[in-house]
């Protein structure tokens, strides 16, 4: 594929004799040499050769991808919400208020509100284009994927911040839809008369919701009862880490990288049990604005180092060990799973902390946050049928100079 880079893969002879003789065949004739395969050896040579991405399919070949994005005017996305999240989303808007921290971005330049607190350009991944992303890892094809939000379509960008998190989340909104958070925020229309679908969507981005749950007080409440589990636990859940909405759209983002084959095989660490991809703009944007929280719970200042996306196979087993000085903190945010699993049945984290292992599930959108270089964690393996999707985001004290990759 033209838009790839190039990535490593082992042969094994004489189990893959029948693939190196296929794969010389191919690049002596300059097409797929198949044809010199009967039946089932053709199949199975072929299976082999997908695999090490050596061919791919219309389908697999990832083509021009599009900028991570929103949208506020997709009725798509409700299906990628969690059930739970959708039934709270139901009402007759009398309760709702705009969320007091809502900018509306009319241009492709960031509004002076947003200045310092949101990074959107490539810049995010300068810090780690020096170093080697994959150690071990086969490097991750970045090739082709936009390393940012791209500029403004028809109509705006809308930016709220999480009432409790304090993210500050993009949203993509059409003319109509910006014209009427304007004039909701200057009073003139009552966020009970839009229509019910559109409500419903602007609850689940947390661009309205009822008075309390915007209030500052709770939210500092929160906070301090995370600085204490930090203290006591080593560990601190986040439920809900972004907004059912943002949520949704880091689903259907992350399974169209997938199907459009940017999703890599670790050969390492979890050895053909996952497949990710490193350093991806989402990841980075995410991983970006969770420091600002992650500086508000622990002891001591924060960067972030690097990421990853990760998809977990049936049976993948993640052995226990303590990290590199690169994970300093860890995050391990649950973004998908299938079947869908809420916390009382998702895949456990094990952590040791002192003499006790505590198992750690998270529902879709929960998070938890520890110390991966302090703290021994492992996953037992995945059952199967299931698969399990997080993003892992890494990072280190404010003056390590190390590698950040």
């Amino acid at each position: 594929m033209a838009n790839r880079p190039y990535a490593r893969f082992r042969i094994d002879v004489p189990k893959d004799l029948a693939l190196v003789r296929w794969l010389l065949g191919a690049l002596a004739q300059g097409s797929s040499g198949a044809g010199e395969l009967d039946g089932d050896a053709s199949l199975a040579v072929l299976s082999a050769a997908a695999e090490k991405g050596l061919v791919v399919t219309n389908e697999t070949d990832p083509g021009e991808a599009a900028p991570f994005a929103c949208d506020l005017d997709d009725p798509t996305l409700l299906d990628l919400v969690p059930e739970a999240s959708r039934a709270g989303s139901a009402g007759d808007g009398a309760d709702l208020v705009l969320n007091p921290a809502c900018v509306v971005q009319a241009e492709d330049t960031l509004p002076p509100a947003l200045v310092g607190r949101v990074r959107v350009d490539p810049s995010l991944r300068a810090r780690t284009l020096s170093d080697d992303p994959v150690r071990n890892h086969v490097r991750t094809p970045l090739a082709g994927l936009p390393q940012g939000l791209g500029p403004l379509r028809d109509g705006a960008r809308v930016w709220v911040q999480h009432p409790v998190m304090g993210l500050w989340q993009p949203f993509e909104a059409s003319t109509p839809l910006a014209h009427r958070l304007r004039r909701i925020a200057d009073g003139e229309l009552a966020p009970a008369c839009l229509p019910a679908a559109v409500r419903a969507r602007l609850v689940l981005a947390h661009v309205l919701g009822p008075p309390a749950s915007f209030d500052g007080a709770a939210r500092e409440a929160r906070l301090a009862a995370m600085r204490a589990s930090l203290a006591k636990d080593g560990v601190v859940v986040l439920r809900s880490l972004v907004s059912p909405l943002l949520l949704a759209a880091l689903r259907k983002h992350y399974r169209g990288l997938e199907r459009a084959g940017y999703l890599e095989t670790d050969r390492a660490q979890v050895k053909d049990g996952r497949d990710g991809i490193y350093c991806e703009f989402a990841g980075l944007l995410l991983q970006d604005q969770l420091a600002r929280l992650i500086n508000r719970i622990v002891p001591t200042p924060v960067k972030p180092s690097y990421c990853w996306f990760f998809k977990y196979r049936p049976s993948a087993v993640l052995w226990r060990h303590t990290d590199r000085a690169q994970n300093r903190w860890n995050v391990s945010f649950a973004v998908d799973a299938h079947p869908h699993m809420d916390e009382s049945s998702a895949w456990p984290l094990f952590m040791q902390v002192g003499d006790e292992a505590h198992a750690i599930r998270l529902g879709a959108g929960d998070a938890v946050l520890y110390s991966g270089t302090e703290t021994p964690h492992w996953r037992n393996p995945l059952p199967a049928g299931q698969t399990a999707s997080m993003c892992l985001l890494h990072y280190v004290d404010e003056h390590f100079t190390g590698s950040l990759g």
